[in-house]
């Protein structure tokens, strides 16, 4: 159910995301409300969900469920997954760490996904049964697929010596949420980016393990299958 043109579309829709972030971070028009889990919005989350909502309703047929813009079904049975702005209280504070999530699911499979970092500079994707890779984005924001590479996890097996990071981190959200952490008895881990950004570390073999507690489909939908794609679980 997934052809050529899907591919093209999800680097399109990636690319309406990060025109809308890369130029509204560290603005002075950024504002922030904290959502009742206890995890910050922002305007331009929304914004950057708006663009790629607006975007599938023009190619038509295909529904949306979006973290900020929400359910939005379509006539046939697939559709678009996104976060807009995943780790948006790094986005708020000015820091790099946050990247926009896309999937595609077909059928209730997830066929396509990506993570696109533009403050990072670069991407990673997947294609259910083809691999998963990733790219550099050049300075102006553009993207050329040719000098994608390969994605492939690291081999480590056993959780006492995986390098692992689990988000939230204790005292990362608010309320009740924050207590959840404390469940995982792992030794001390680094911070973790976003979650997006850990998952494609692991992706790339630079990070063994990305446990996160109580996301969304939307931080799991693309992210599962970049990891599954480059060799791992």
């Amino acid at each position: 159910m997934v052809v050529s043109e899907d591919i093209t579309f999800l680097h399109r829709l990636a690319d309406a995301a990060d025109a809308i972030s890369r130029q509204h971070f560290r603005s002075e028009a950024l504002r922030t409300t904290t959502k009742v889990d206890g995890t910050p919005v922002s305007e331009v989350d929304r914004a950057v969900e708006q663009a790629m909502l607006d975007l599938v309703r023009a190619r038509g047929g295909d529904g949306v469920l979006g973290e900020e813009v929400g359910d939005h079904p379509g006539s046939l049975n697939r559709r678009w997954i996104f976060d807009g702005i995943d780790g948006t209280h790094n986005y708020a504070d000015g820091r790099p760490g946050w990247g926009t999530i896309v999937a595609l699911e077909a059928d209730g499979i997830v066929e396509l996904g990506m993570v696109s970092a533009p403050l990072w500079g670069r991407r990673w994707w997947a294609v259910r049964g083809g691999g998963a890779w990733t790219a550099p984005l050049a300075d102006d924001g553009s993207f050329d697929v040719e000098g994608a590479e390969p994605l492939r996890c690291g081999t480590e097996s056993s959780l006492a010596t995986a390098s692992t990071i689990v988000i939230p981190w204790e005292g990362a959200l608010l309320g009740w949420r924050n207590s959840v952490p404390r469940l995982f008895h792992l030794p001390e881990t680094p911070r973790s980016q976003c979650f997006a950004l850990d998952a494609a570390m692991v992706a790339e073999g630079r990070l063994d393990v990305s446990i996160i507690v109580l996301g969304g489909i939307w931080d799991f939908a693309a992210t599962s299958l970049i990891v599954r794609e480059s060799g791992g679980v």
